[in-house]
């Protein structure tokens, strides 16, 4: 059975995913939770039910992947906590996706 600091260590973790998800699509680099689901092949049910209850264990580690290698979500402050949300831009892999708003099909987001 888990303890409590490791329960409590997930569910930051849980946290500052969903916060990340709602900040990209504030950004308008990301269409809306739906779009994430299917670009990264997630459950949407379980990641719906996630949302509503951290408390469940439904978040999946290959969910947060997504969130560093394409949106330049910092690795060390979604596990940790610590230091900002996103990686400066010099240290980004892969530029994020961005949707036309007129067709919502996917675009380089270059012009």
């Amino acid at each position: 059975m888990p303890s409590p600091a490791s329960i409590e260590v997930n569910r930051g973790i849980k946290e500052r995913f969903y916060k990340a998800i709602v900040a990209l699509i504030e950004k308008k680099l990301l269409r809306g939770r739906q779009t994430y689901c299917k670009l990264y092949d997630i459950d949407k049910r379980n990641f719906y039910s996630q949302e509503k209850d951290l408390q469940e264990a439904k978040l999946k580690l290959y969910w947060l992947v997504p969130l560093v290698e394409h949106y330049g979500i910092s690795a060390h402050w979604l596990l940790t906590g610590q230091g900002r949300m996103f990686e400066p831009k010099a240290q980004r892999k892969q530029r994020a996706t961005m949707y036309d708003r007129e067709t919502g099909s996917p675009t380089t987001g270059e012009q």
